[in-house]
């Protein structure tokens, strides 16, 4: 008869992630011998190119990994019968391409981190134009937007959401003010 037990406890999280990778972790009670975890990102069918780096914990138990990018499915297992000890333990690296878009990563099925483009994008803030100042042309391309005239891609949106609150609007563009020197702060 197989028996498949899970521990009470383990929870699979983590604890930081960009575009090119991401570290995960395990919280367990229990010792585990094995485990299996789906990872996907929003928006993003197939993770394409999908590679592990093992973590040492894993590496000095003897653990294997073997991965389907397709699916975005991990297994590891121990083949000598060691067993991962209960407690908070990093037991691999996933490296990825994944495109410059905002969005959630699943673990199980649950999102667990936001990858948020404006946190790893190279902008100036107020610069929605890219010309690297902030000038009357970036205002100008702004109220267009706000007017529904243009759109933004991702970088002209995070460089013109001053206040980070995922929305370009009028508070925007009195904080904008602020940056252009004859012009005092809003209070």
């Amino acid at each position: 008869m197989l028996c498949i037990s899970y521990a009470q406890e383990t929870n699979f999280w983590i604890s930081y992630a960009d575009y090119d990778s991401a570290l995960v972790f395990i919280t367990t009670d229990t010792e585990i011998a094995g485990f299996q975890l789906t990872i996907q990102v929003e928006g993003q069918n197939d993770l394409g190119y999908l590679d592990i780096s093992i973590g040492n914990l894993l590496e000095e138990l003897g653990f294997m990994i073997s991965i389907l990018p397709e699916s975005g499915t991990i297994i590891g297992f121990s083949l000598l019968g060691n067993t991962i000890p209960p407690g908070d333990h990093h037991l691999f690296t996933v490296h990825w391409e994944l495109e410059e878009e905002n969005g959630w990563i699943y673990l199980n099925g649950e999102p667990e981190y936001w990858l948020d483009l404006c946190e790893f994008a190279d902008y100036v803030l107020g610069d929605t134009n890219g010309d690297g100042l902030r000038n009357i042309q970036d205002l100008v391309l702004a109220v267009q937007f706000i007017l529904d005239n243009v759109e933004f891609n991702e970088i002209q949106f995070c460089a013109f959401d001053i206040n980070s609150d995922g929305i370009i609007n009028i508070l925007d563009i009195v904080l904008w003010f602020s940056f252009i020197p004859d012009f005092p702060p809003p209070n």
